[in-house]
C-alpha cells in the first residue's frame, strides 16, 4: 500500500512540474521603453469667479513605455488679479495678487502610438498667494492646488506634437484676508506643445 501510496506521490509532483513549466509566469519580464518629454502650455482660466486670466505653464515628464508620465511643473498666473472688492479692510485702490504653483503631475497616455492620443492627468501642486498693500507690507499664503485634466495630443511626428485640453483649478486651505479658496478655483481651457520621445 506504501509503494503505491508513493508512487502517486511522486506521479502527481511530476504532473505539477510539467504543469509548472507550460504556464507563463505570473512577473514575466515586460517591454520597458524610458523616454522624456518638455511640455509648454498657455491657459485661458476663470478665475476669481466671474474674471478670465492667463497662465503660462511648462513641465518636464519622464515616460515609461509611452503611456505612462511622471514630471515636475510650474505655473504662474500672467495677468492681474485685482482683489481689492475681497479684503477685509477695502483700501479703494487697485491691489494685484501674484499667484504662482509647481508640484508634480501624472498621467496616462492612450493611443500612443497613433497621430492622435489621448491623456488624461493629474497635478498636485504647492502654491503661494502674494500682494503688497501698502507697497512696504506683503501678505502671503501657501497652500495646495490640485488639477485634473483631459488632453487631446496631434502627434504629426514622433518627436513633436500640439494639443489642447480642458483642466479643473481645486485650491484647497487659502485664507488670505479675505481672499478664499474659491476665488482661485476655475476652469481652464489649455494650448501646449511638447517636444521629446511622443511615439514611434
Amino acid at each position: 500500500m506504501k509503494k503505491w501510496l508513493l508512487l502517486v506521490c511522486l506521479l502527481s509532483a511530476f504532473s505539477l512540474l510539467k504543469a509548472q513549466d507550460s504556464i507563463e509566469p505570473f512577473f514575466k519580464a515586460k517591454r520597458f521603453e524610458s523616454g522624456f518629454f518638455v511640455q509648454a502650455d498657455l491657459r485661458v482660466t476663470q478665475i476669481m469667479k466671474s474674471k478670465t486670466g492667463m497662465i503660462a505653464a511648462f513641465s518636464g515628464c519622464w515616460t515609461v513605455n509611452r503611456k505612462y508620465y511622471l514630471g515636475a511643473q510650474y505655473e504662474k498666473v500672467t495677468t492681474s488679479i485685482d482683489i481689492q472688492s475681497l479684503l477685509e479692510k477695502n483700501p479703494h485702490v487697485a491691489v494685484n495678487l501674484n499667484y504662482i504653483m509647481a508640484g508634480l503631475k501624472f498621467g496616462y497616455i492612450l493611443f500612443p502610438d497613433k497621430i492622435v492620443s489621448f491623456n488624461p492627468d493629474l497635478s498636485m501642486n504647492w502654491a503661494q498667494a502674494k500682494y503688497a498693500y501698502p507697497a512696504a507690507n506683503i501678505y502671503h499664503w501657501n497652500f495646495l492646488m490640485m488639477e485634473p485634466s483631459v488632453n487631446m495630443s496631434i502627434n504629426p511626428v514622433p518627436y513633436f506634437s500640439v494639443g489642447a485640453g480642458l483642466a479643473y483649478r481645486l485650491n484647497l486651505g487659502l485664507n488670505l484676508n479675505g481672499v478664499h479658496s474659491s476665488d482661485l478655483n476655475g476652469l481652464n481651457g489649455l494650448v501646449f506643445i511638447r517636444v521629446g520621445t511622443m511615439r514611434r
